[in-house]
């Protein structure tokens, strides 16, 4: 898998990868939510990620994602899925992982 440079109207980068299934690409998040959480250094939300492969022109999907800060300063990013895609599942998982992660640094999440 590569990650390929491009332009993104939310984050001016363009998550790009290539498989055996064709070319995925996460176009953007949308309405997107933070949830109340008691732990000051896990942020919870839910969003629709929207993307574009192989299989289909445009697929949104619901998505909840967590990001948390470590203990040495670097942010973990788990994401659920919680729809059927019609692509492989960890290319899409990862791919949605480095797009929530750009848009962290640019702070561009609630």
């Amino acid at each position: 898998m590569r990650e390929a440079d491009g332009k993104n109207a939310a984050t001016d980068t363009e998550y790009l990868w290539d498989t055996e299934a064709g070319e995925m690409k996460v176009l953007e998040l949308t309405d997107v939510n933070r949830r109340e959480s008691m732990i000051f250094y896990r942020r919870q939300y839910e969003a629709t990620a929207v993307f574009r492969h192989a299989g289909a022109d445009r697929q949104a999907i619901p998505v909840t994602f967590t990001i948390e800060q470590t203990a040495t300063g670097t942010s973990r990013v788990t994401v659920d899925i919680d729809d059927s895609l019609d692509y492989p599942l960890v290319p899409a998982v990862q791919a949605l992982r480095d797009y929530i992660i750009s848009m962290d640094r640019q702070g561009l999440l609630p």
